[in-house]
């Protein structure tokens, strides 16, 4: 899945399923595929619940999913170095999770 480019089969556009995420040509947003991965469902199952879907769009919201994940974290911690925190990690993380932090090198901001 490394060498899945999500862009070339997932679009958001504002006038589709109100600016969400969805499978090009389609009105399957992201999040429905999402859903049904995190419910255990598998991927043939998906498809055939999804005649319209091919694999590769399924292959696609995960990485189009990861992508996302990764950008909430680059937005939270600075990985140039600073290692700034906000105030809603330290209060979600606690003293504990705070230590382990600083242990690792990080330091607040």
């Amino acid at each position: 899945m490394s060498g899945m480019n999500w862009r070339e089969r997932i679009v958001v556009n504002p006038a589709i399923c109100h600016g969400k995420a969805c499978i090009k040509g389609t009105r399957i947003m992201v999040s429905v595929l999402l859903d049904n991965l995190a419910a255990n469902l598998g991927t043939e199952e998906i498809l055939a619940s999804y005649p319209s879907l091919r694999r590769e769009d399924v292959h696609a919201a995960i990485a189009y999913a990861a992508e996302l994940a990764r950008e909430q974290w680059d937005k939270r911690f600075d990985i140039a170095g600073r290692g700034s925190f906000s105030h809603s990690v330290l209060t979600s993380h606690g003293a504990r999770g705070l230590r382990n932090l600083m242990g690792a090198g990080l330091r607040m901001g």
